[in-house]
Formats: structure tokens, sequence, C-alpha cells
């Protein structure tokens, strides 16, 4: 059984039908990228899946149980977790308390609990701050613990931002577009980072991405949307050399090397 099966999925905005019949499954522990051109729809796919919007047509199966109908904040129930195109950290919040975020959702202490500051509550609390010490040592980012999260530099934001996601102990994770605003040593380090997520975490990750050396370099799959509806599918060498993908991308006449320059 596929870890994330998508089926003629689309949703519809007033008559706009922004996405269409996609289908597409991810298997255990496998990096999938999810590419296309401005507007093809990448993002309201990652917000079907996660929730954000509900599809007029089709079903998202997770592990074979459907999520259709569940709110946002029951995603996270079926192990699938998030990040965006655009940072969303506490950033003036520390670094250990961002991820220790993460672990609340799984929270065993009672209100009154929290709110007296009784034995349970201090037993669990330290209990996810040795979890958060754990990850953060993982990634090589401990000794900025007690750092402010917007004092970080921007790269390790965004490690951050993997880092809290992480937290709540995912099957799957989406990806936003997590090299934007980089520059190439910071892109390198991400490769690192979500090699790292899938080799020690044993998940799946599904990535929406512009960086066209990022995508080929690290997926093993890639699926290829445009104007709501899939382009194609394959192998990384197989997209690339696409016709289709490449007049997506750069009109007919492009050069296929550009799609990956």
């Amino acid at each position: 059984m596929a870890l994330l099966e998508v089926e003629n999925l689309g949703i519809r905005f007033g008559g706009l039908q922004a996405v269409k019949d996609v289908s597409f499954t991810i298997g255990n522990n496998e990096i999938v990228g999810l590419i296309g051109p401005n507007g093809a729809g990448k993002t309201t796919v990652f917000n079907l899946l996660t929730n954000v919007y509900h599809p007029t047509e089709g079903d998202i199966r997770v592990g074979g149980v459907s999520t259709l109908g569940k709110k946002q904040h029951e995603t996270v129930d079926f192990g699938l977790a998030r990040t965006f195109q655009n940072i969303r950290l506490f950033k003036s919040m520390s670094v250990m308390e961002n991820i220790k975020t993460g672990f609340h959702h799984r929270g065993r202490y009672s209100i009154p609990a929290a709110i007296f500051r009784l034995p349970a509550y201090w037993q669990e609390e330290a209990n996810y701050t040795e979890q958060a010490m754990d990850l953060l040592k993982t990634f090589g980012m401990s000794h900025v613990a007690e750092v402010e999260a917007g004092n970080l530099p921007y790269g390790q934001q965004r490690k951050l931002e993997i880092c809290r996601a992480l937290a709540t102990h995912p099957k799957l994770l989406l990806l936003d577009e997590p090299a934007a605003g980089m520059n190439a040593t910071e892109t390198q380090e991400l490769m690192d980072t979500i090699r790292l997520v899938q080799e020690h975490f044993k998940i799946s990750v599904l990535l929406i991405e512009h960086d066209m050396n990022l995508v080929m370099g690290i997926c093993e799959r890639i699926i290829v949307l445009n104007y709501g509806k899939i382009l194609a599918k394959g192998l990384p060498n197989e997209v690339r050399n696409n016709p289709e993908v490449i007049g997506a991308y750069l009109g007919s006449e492009g050069d296929p090397n550009a799609v990956v320059s």
C-alpha cells in the first residue's frame, strides 16, 4: 500500500477549475518533486493535501484512510507535516520553544495540570525538551537552542522550520519552495538536510521547488503540473528531456539543458 494516494483530485473556485484530475502516489521513504510553472497549481495541491482547502472532486488517502472532510489541524494525526514558502516561525520565541510547539498536539497532561504547573506538566515538558534537543543535535543546531528564532541566519530558519515539522513525527513531510531566497551555499546545505531527513527519520518528502538543480539532484521521481493538470510524471532524466515539459517552461524551441540550469 502506498503511503499517500491522490486520486482524480480537483477543486473549483467559482467558475475557475484550479486543479483537475490530479492522481499520484508516494511510497515509503521516497523523495518526490512537484514542479511546474508559476500558477500551475502546486501550492493548491499542497493546500488540498493538508485540508486548507477541501477538494470538490477526488480523494486523498494516507495509509489507505481517506482524509476527506477532516479539519486542517487534524492533518497532523494522519502523519502529514508541512513547511511554507514564507517562513512561519514564532520569531520572538527561542529555537527550543519553536520546536516544542510541534510536540504539543500529542500532549497528555490536563489543562489544570498546565495552569497549576503540576508534576504531570513538568514531566512531559522535560520529555519534550529532551526530544527537541535530540532534533537540534541531529541537525547540528544544539548551540543555538536558546537563540531567538528571528535572529537566526536565513538558512538556519529554514532548517528550524523543518525541525519543528519533524517534531510532529510525520510520515510525509511537505516542503513548499524551501530553497526560496537561498544562495548556492544555503541551497547545498538544504539538499543535505533533506537527505538527512529521509535517511535518519525514514520518512517520505514531497517537495515543491523552482530550483531545478535541487530538484533534479535530490528527487527520485518528479510530477509536473501545468494549468492545474499533470503534464508528466517520471524519473528526473525522463522529465528533464520531456518535450512537453520543456515547452511548458521555455516554449517549444527551448533548450532541454536549460530546464535544469
